[in-house]
């Protein structure tokens, strides 16, 4: 099976985006069924309610029939109470410095050129996400590959 670039081949990455997730739910985005992507980089928001917990945040990236793929790094920067972060995720030569608004990480080099297969799902896993929490859409930067002629 061969993957062409949708677009053409000198286009820059595609910005895809998922759903507002409800209150206390994970964000998401699914690849589609005649699609494979190549991510370039990824952008998430957290808006933490008022309960007293140190969420930390990692990406998942799982195939059609559950199967993980891939998880992405996470910092160890805890998100707390009342906070409202914005978490990047991309080719960094050297990542930014986090900031009380921003937490930045790099994608792993073995990942760099990781086709995700149709149907995967790539979603936000948190660990004491709580019941008022917030997340944003999620915003992909990606390659996008056609399985179709």
């Amino acid at each position: 099976m061969s993957f062409r670039p949708r677009e053409g081949t000198n286009q820059w990455p595609v910005l895809k985006t998922g759903l507002v997730p409800a209150v206390n739910a994970e964000a998401q985005i699914v690849v589609p069924d005649d699609e494979v992507w190549e991510v370039k980089s990824l952008e998430v928001e957290l808006a933490a309610d008022a309960n007293a917990a140190n969420r930390i945040l990692t990406i998942l990236v799982e195939d059609k029939n559950g199967i993980q793929l891939w998880t992405g790094p996470a910092d160890g920067t805890a998100i707390t109470a009342n906070q409202t972060v914005k978490y990047h995720l991309a080719q960094y030569v050297t990542p930014p410095a986090d900031s009380a608004t921003d937490h930045f990480d790099t994608l792993p080099e073995r990942q760099e050129n990781f086709k995700i297969p149709p149907g995967s799902i790539i979603t936000t896993s948190t660990a004491a996400l709580q019941a008022t929490d917030q997340y944003s859409t999620l915003k992909v930067f990606v390659d996008k590959f056609s399985l179709t002629r």
